[in-house]
């Protein structure tokens, strides 16, 4: 007979997220304190998804996460088909507007670690292997291309640590997680690179050429395939393993820079993404447009101070000078309004969050529900660093939402059906369906 767990629930998680929600609605209030319209839409709106997402969150902490292995298949090809939609007739990536609108690419995010991590489990035994390697990003990088073509550069971005971080924790071969991260990082650094040299650098680098001049850039990739040749028949004839990782690192060069011509040559990365990646390098190259969100969100963290200016006292946000403050950059008028202090409360909570998560994944044997905390847990790093990064300047502004505390319900709705199911998989007792 089970256990009745239900008044066993985790406490101290439940009292972490209605904290940073609370906060999240104290800001997105005080930020249209001085505009009826955007108060009504905004904060009100919120309330509604915040009590709503509550409810989410009891609902899956009730169902039994095993059960949701039942029928998460038939929602990731829902997902697929609703993402590729988007992606072709939509100019948005919402559907609905308003109040009742949904972005689905939030949803589809917790979907498909839902569907990879059941494809994790019934492929434990072959957990090393280059096929399991090879579907689980097929699972995961589908729904990601479809969100890159809407165009979300920030929602498509964070699938991919998402998946590193399940197959890290999945037993995945180590190479292939480092051989695709490396991969990964070269092939945005290389995607960006000719605009990189024209606004930032503002000159003409000649090392560069090799990347920018076609015919010398067949002359390299031609030099690496041969590089690649004469190793693999080294390998082959001595064994040696420095043949070995002359392959493993000039196939990571090789396949990135290809990749990253490619992707800049087809124009799935629009002008205006190329240059948020780039201008979180020096925002005052291009003031008027793209670095403008940036530095004001710098002027505000810097009128903040150690104290800050008083909740609804911030000149920089009570006249909208912020551009996306309650969604992308509510955590700029956080630091101006509650200054040092306050932003560091809300570190504090995150961290608390974040070390909670941890603790169940240390302490949960099942296979299958570790695999879907981790990656809850690279989703939602993914967003609190690259959010709270764009906002002080250490990371590019790729439009990340901070998790229960920027508006939206779509955003605020994933996290708190993620909370539900981190709870009902620590609890694993009580469960109304089973």
């Amino acid at each position: 007979m089970k256990e009745n767990n239900f008044f066993k629930i985790d406490i101290f998680l439940i009292l972490v997220t209605v904290a940073l929600t609370s906060i999240g609605l104290v800001f997105i209030y005080s930020s249209s304190l001085n505009e009826y319209n955007k108060f009504f839409y905004s904060f009100q709106h919120q309330i509604i998804w915040a009590l709503s997402g509550l409810v989410i969150l009891i609902i899956f902490y009730l169902i039994s996460y095993q059960y949701l292995k039942n029928f998460i298949l038939y929602i990731y090809l829902f997902f697929l088909l609703s993402l590729f939609v988007i992606a072709i007739f939509s100019k948005s990536s919402w559907l609905g507007r308003g109040l009742i609108g949904i972005q689905p690419s939030e949803l589809a995010k917790l979907v498909s670690i839902l569907t990879l991590a059941l494809y994790l489990e019934k492929n434990h035994k072959d957990i090393k292997s280059l096929k399991v390697f090879l579907v689980s990003m097929v699972i995961m990088f589908i729904p990601m291309g479809l969100v890159l073509i809407q165009p979300d550069l920030g929602t498509a971005l964070v699938f991919f640590p998402t998946f590193l971080f399940m197959l890290f924790m999945a037993g995945a071969n180590i190479r292939y997680i480092t051989f695709l991260f490396f991969v990964g990082m070269l092939v945005i650094v290389f995607a960006v690179l000719p605009e990189f040299e024209k606004i930032i650098l503002q000159r003409d680098v000649k090392i560069f050429d090799v990347y920018t001049n076609n015919l010398y850039f067949f002359i390299f990739v031609s030099f690496l395939t041969l590089i690649i040749i004469v190793s693999l028949i080294g390998y082959k004839v001595t064994k040696k393993r420095i043949f070995y990782w002359i392959i493993f690192c000039v196939s990571i060069v090789l396949v990135g820079i290809t990749v990253g011509k490619m992707i800049k040559a087809s124009g799935v990365l629009k002008e205006y993404q190329i240059k948020r990646l780039i201008l979180f390098v020096d925002p005052y190259k291009d003031s008027n447009n793209f670095g403008y969100n940036l530095i004001m969100s710098l002027n505000a963290i810097q009128a903040g101070g150690f104290s800050g200016t008083g909740l609804g006292q911030g000149a920089w946000s009570q006249n909208s000078y912020i551009p996306e403050q309650t969604t992308d950059f509510i955590f700029s008028i956080i630091c101006e309004e509650w200054g040092f202090v306050g932003a560091s409360a809300v570190l504090i909570l995150y961290l608390g969050l974040f070390l909670k998560l941890f603790l169940h994944l240390k302490n949960i044997d099942d296979f299958y529900g570790k695999i879907i905390i981790s990656g809850i847990i690279g989703m939602f790093l993914t967003h609190f660093v690259v959010n709270v990064g764009m906002v002080i300047g250490l990371m590019p502004v790729t439009g990340i939402p901070l998790y229960f505390m920027s508006y939206g319900g779509s955003s605020l709705w994933t996290a708190m059906a993620c909370i539900g199911i981190v709870m009902n998989i620590n609890s694993k007792k009580f469960e109304i369906i089973d």
